[in-house]
């Protein structure tokens, strides 16, 4: 009984802006929504990924919770539908990838030029966004996602808190995952006109 009023009482001081709050619950969850999502989708980038996401939105909305609700429900809830979109998102790259590989061999060895020139034109294309970002967030986002380190390495690196490299990167992923929204339906529509 005692953990759910001390959940209470987080909840409540995190609705006031209470970061100490905030930590606290990080703390207790931040675990289970990583652990959940990492087993579910199997790539620990993500996961981390997934577990800001979940956490960057629990403190934007702060104002709006009811601490007489059942925040484990709510946790999951929420990281059980970041999963969902992020699987069906990965589905629709794979099928999307699958359609111009099968059209690709049926026009003989046309594919493997056309690979090469989709491949060469994503690479430019997120190299462009990345060097659009602000300095801090580039290199943070370049260690995370070109050197493979962790939230905490990043951190011990650049003697910075891992609240910081999180919330960067955290920007870094909208920011990246906004434009490619863009360019995914250009090269979608592209791929429909070129085959009606």
């Amino acid at each position: 009984m005692k953990t759910k009023e001390t959940e209470k009482e987080l909840l409540r001081r995190l609705k006031q802006g209470d970061r100490e709050a905030f930590d606290a619950i990080y703390e207790r969850w931040g675990g289970y929504v990583y652990n959940f999502t990492c087993k579910t989708l199997f790539n620990k980038s993500l996961a981390e990924d997934i577990t800001q996401e979940l956490f960057l939105r629990l403190w934007e909305y702060r104002a709006t919770i009811d601490e007489e609700r059942n925040f484990q429900a709510w946790v999951f809830t929420v990281a059980r539908n970041l999963v969902y979109r992020e699987g069906r998102r990965m589905l629709l790259n794979s099928a999307f990838i699958d359609v111009v590989q099968q059209q690709g061999s049926r026009r003989g060895g046309e594919n493997t030029t056309d690979n090469m020139v989709n491949l060469s034109f994503t690479s430019e294309y997120i190299a462009k966004l990345v060097e659009e970002m602000p300095p801090a967030r580039k290199r943070i986002y370049i260690l995370n996602k070109q050197e493979g380190l962790s939230v905490k390495e990043i951190a011990r690196r650049l003697n910075l808190s891992e609240k910081t490299i999180e919330t960067q990167l955290y920007h870094a992923n909208i920011f990246m995952r906004s434009r490619f929204r863009n360019i995914h339906l250009f090269c979608a529509l592209l791929f429909l006109a070129a085959n009606s």
